[in-house]
């Protein structure tokens, strides 16, 4: 793989997992509560549970941006994994009133959906991707620059799909309340 993609792809990871520790830290609690939603963890574990994956991500966050260090990059894509599988079996039971806990924008939390899964699944391949071997070689000014703007680039989009995302949560949610209030009136 080329060193330069494979830097922007481990820098897109070191973000996404920064960004969900960060989110976990400052919301604890909240991010106990929807651990305990998903109905997967058997509850006295819950706490510990908590403190595992937010230091493993804690670890991931600074661990993908090690060159030639494999253990980071197969476990991001089983953490990314395990929250898709997590997402799909509640999705699948009609559970779909869940919050992700995946820290997306706003304060008012991200329903799980199809659409995250489906970006799981793409940043389980991202991970993967940072595996592979590298071009050798150090990178000259000119490629430095291009991986500082390219991950820059990068992080908006992935912030903008994750934005679109919550919007289409949003949107559903709003037409679901319209509908019922309609429903009300008309009685």
């Amino acid at each position: 793989m080329d060193i330069t993609v494979s830097y922007i792809l481990r820098i897109l990871l070191a973000f996404v997992f920064s960004r969900g520790v960060l989110h976990k830290l400052c919301n604890f609690s909240q991010f106990n509560a929807t651990l305990r939603s998903y109905r997967l963890l058997p509850e006295p574990l819950l706490p510990l549970i908590s403190c595992f994956l937010i230091l493993i991500e804690g670890f991931l966050a600074f661990g993908v941006l090690v060159k030639d260090w494999l253990y980071p990059s197969f476990i991001a894509a089983a953490i990314f994994t395990l929250y898709a599988w997590a997402m799909s079996i509640n999705l699948i039971q009609g559970r779909d009133d869940l919050d992700c806990g995946c820290s997306g924008p706003s304060e008012f939390g991200q329903r799980v959906s199809w659409a995250l899964v489906i970006r799981n699944g793409v940043l389980t391949l991202f991970a993967l991707a940072t595996a592979f071997p590298m071009t050798s070689g150090t990178l000259s000014v000119l490629e430095i620059t291009t991986v500082f703007l390219a991950s820059i680039a990068v992080i908006l989009i992935y912030a903008s799909i994750e934005q679109g995302i919550a919007n289409q949560n949003r949107q559903t949610r709003y037409f679901a309340l319209k509908t019922k209030d309609r429903r009300s009136a008309a009685e």
